[in-house]
């Protein structure tokens, strides 16, 4: 058995469940629940699938807080449409154990792994198709 076979048998991936997301979304603006991820902090994720218009509301007014153009973000340049929703919108599976980004799963795409807090007992995200089996409703964008 690999290292990571082993690791995964003691410990496998735990799913996160929103109220316990809901601790770690601490940044909420115009209702919108925002998180900063990602090794470079270049993805801004946001819990639940909003209106265009609020989601961009809620990302400029973070990046305003926390000292940033929107130029540097490239949020003045979106037009809050069909277009950017459905860019923007779609589901992401939260996992509890680092070690999950190894497992062989039908929702581990190691490429599409997220860093999303690298504390102890730290937590990961993969984007997945669609709702199901413990995926969460979500928007995102990504720094360029």
């Amino acid at each position: 058995m690999t290292d990571t076979a082993t690791t995964t048998a003691k410990h496998p991936p735990q799913t996160i469940t929103r109220a316990d997301l809901d601790r770690s979304f601490t940044e909420t603006y115009y209702g919108v629940p925002l998180l900063r991820i990602g090794e470079d902090g270049d993805l801004i994720l946001a819990l639940g699938h909003h209106e265009p218009r609020r989601f961009l509301a809620a990302m400029l007014a973070w990046v305003r807080s926390e000292g940033y153009s929107p130029r540097e973000w490239q949020l003045h340049e979106i037009r809050p449409d069909a277009a950017f929703a459905e860019k923007a919108t779609g589901w992401h599976r939260f996992y509890i154990h680092a070690d999950a980004a190894r497992v062989d799963h039908p929702y581990a795409d190691p490429e599409g792994w997220c860093v999303c807090d690298e504390s102890p007992g730290a937590w990961y995200a993969t984007q997945v198709t669609g709702p199901g089996d413990g995926a969460l409703a979500t928007m995102s964008w990504w720094a360029a």
